[in-house]
């Protein structure tokens, strides 16, 4: 575990370089699984222009790792504090006195002696969990009341193998409403979440498909009477959690419906997340078998329905570049062919000089224009004859539409068609033959 969000995690130009982190196996060795970590750094949560505010927080973190051979066992179990950084002394040396940071700068200070010198882990290890406990007793609404006095909160957690963290505020804390209780909650979720995973595929800003959500309690039974998970509930959540990736799906399906940008691959990374976390809820008693296995159904067709949609999609786009292609080599052909023309039948249009000088008949701006025209015509040429082609050879209609549209067609339908086709031929053959004489006659 490291400090996931330093400074500022939407505003770049805030900075904090004075972070700590503190991890060491608190029973055995140093890299023991069972260990203690200690983590803080300031933030930017900023999220109004009021000038009043600036957003600015001091984080805390600390947290236990379970002893145990079975890897479903090792729970991590801390805490996070939260409070404005208004809230501390200015000046750094008196920061620096306060008593929680004294108990971090030298539990650090002891570790890095500690790296450094190889000296008995035994005295380091001890000296160690005594900071920690001394560090853990003193982040409560109680002792921090002397020294801040408002927006301190204090949230408990506990993050299981699987990866599902609870949280909740301290008991202390009676005055905080709702409203601000689900903030707090959820800074810290997000907190703890990028100090203990690291993406690498992608940028974390936009890690942030499932957010936290309360647990239900029916009210009835002696699970919910003393505050305990409730079993009635379990599918209560394990529902808000797959909803939330399911409206994700959503929304990227139907930008792939409306002929959007988004990048190929997400929805199946989606899909395949949604595989793992339904068998970790079901593990975790969130889902029953039946909505589970139904769950499973739905992930599995969704994930054959994006593919058939993607497939479609790579099998148009790569038509849509053959076309591309095949006509950038066909305007290529025409530009060649005029080169090499004009270079023939040059020799008419220029007559030599006393001195032996080639002058053209035309002068810089004719044929500037002249060129000028040329491309032009290319362009559109290149543009009209692509998306013609684009549009006869993908129907938005379907397969079964553009048959119909283009081969079931009666004998008369079809004679009137190749008519019509030939008229335009000829037609076109006209008005070019039109427009290159009176481009002749202009220029000559």
């Amino acid at each position: 575990m490291l400090p996931g969000i330093i400074g500022g995690f939407t505003n770049e130009e805030f900075e904090d370089k004075c972070t700590s982190n503190i991890n060491y196996g608190y029973i055995k060795q140093l890299d023991h699984h069972a260990r203690r970590i200690i983590i803080q750094s300031k933030v930017d949560w900023r999220d109004t222009d009021h000038d009043d505010y600036d957003g600015q927080f001091r984080v805390i973190l600390v947290a236990q790792s379970d002893e145990s051979a079975n890897l479903d066992d090792r729970n991590l179990k801390g805490k996070i504090v939260i409070y404005p950084t208004s809230e501390e002394a200015e000046n750094r040396e008196d920061r620096e006195k306060l008593p929680w940071f004294e108990l971090i700068h030298t539990a650090k200070s002891k570790l890095e002696i500690y790296k450094s010198s190889r000296d008995q882990w035994e005295n380091s290890r001890k000296e160690l969990n005594e900071k920690y406990d001394e560090l853990d007793r003193f982040l409560t609404h109680n002792n921090m009341k002397n020294h801040i006095n408002n927006h301190f909160h204090a949230v408990h957690f506990e993050v299981s193998p699987q990866g599902f963290a609870k949280l909740g505020i301290d008991s202390d804390e009676t005055s905080i409403d709702e409203e601000e209780k689900y903030v707090v909650l959820r800074q810290a979720f997000y907190y703890l979440k990028y100090s203990i995973h690291f993406h690498k595929h992608h940028h974390q800003k936009e890690d942030s498909l499932t957010t936290i959500i309360p647990l239900e309690q029916c009210g009835e039974c002696d699970a919910c009477k003393g505050k305990e998970k409730c079993v009635k509930s379990n599918n209560i959540e394990g529902l808000k959690m797959l909803g939330q990736l399911k409206r994700e799906l959503t929304h990227l399906k139907r930008t792939y419906s409306s002929g959007g940008q988004k990048a190929y691959g997400e929805e199946l990374g989606i899909l395949s997340y949604m595989g793992s976390l339904c068998a970790s809820l079901k593990h975790a008693n969130y889902l029953c078998n039946d909505t589970y296995e139904r769950e499973c159904k739905y992930i599995d067709s969704l994930t054959s329905s994006f593919n058939v949609q993607a497939n479609k999609r790579d099998k148009s786009e790569k038509c849509i570049e053959d076309i591309n292609s095949t006509y950038r080599t066909y305007v290529a052909w025409a530009f060649s062919f005029i080169s090499i023309l004009w270079l023939i039948v040059i020799k008419g249009y220029i007559k030599y000089s006393e001195n032996n000088q080639i002058d053209f008949t035309f002068d810089i701006y004719r044929s500037s224009a002249l060129i000028i025209i040329a491309i032009l015509c290319s362009i559109s040429a290149y543009k009209y004859l692509v998306r013609r082609r684009i549009n006869k050879t993908i129907d938005e209609k379907g397969f079964k539409s553009w048959v119909e549209k283009y081969y079931i067609i009666s004998d008369q339908q079809y004679n009137k068609d190749l008519i019509h086709r030939i008229l335009k031929v000829i037609f076109t053959a006209v008005v070019s033959i039109a427009l290159c004489s009176a481009v002749y006659w202009i220029f000559k």
